[in-house]
């Protein structure tokens, strides 16, 4: 049975939380809900990020939004990405209508500015660096 669980990033104090209760939808077809987190606060305006059901290589819960490292490309560099919520096929070829994938941006790479992969064929070798929200500076190979 799939585990839902889900992190609630508070845009105005610029917090990420772990979500214990969403209360409702504060805008329909906007991702903006009221929430209750695991320490009692309610977020009146949080952007709900979910759990994708599986561990880096050090063992730390992936979410959607959070951006990955990995060794890889022909030249073996390490590249980073976001992990996203969306449509896509793993490796067996397999259309998924709900699937979480890594988008990996290579400004060095011929063709389209990123590759995108199923999380599910390159967790185990990735490492949670951050998230699009906390850390977006990652995304531009800007690792201070």
């Amino acid at each position: 049975m799939r585990e839902f669980k889900f992190k609630a990033w508070d845009k105005k104090n610029k917090k990420m939380h772990d979500v214990m209760s969403i209360l409702d939808i504060m805008r329909p077809g906007v991702n903006k809900y009221r929430v209750i987190t695991t320490n009692g606060e309610m977020i009146e305006e949080a952007e709900l990020l979910q759990y994708a059901e599986r561990l880096d290589k050090n063992k730390k819960e992936i979410y959607e939004g959070a951006i990955l490292k990995i060794w890889g490309g022909t030249d073996y560099q390490e590249i980073a990405g976001p992990v996203v919520l969306d449509i896509g096929r793993d490796s067996d070829g397999y259309q998924h209508d709900y699937w979480f994938g890594w988008k990996c941006v290579r400004e060095s790479h011929k063709g389209p500015p990123y590759d995108d992969f199923s999380l599910q064929d390159i967790y185990s070798d990735a490492e949670v660096i951050g998230n699009i929200h906390g850390s977006p500076e990652l995304l531009n190979g800007n690792r201070s």
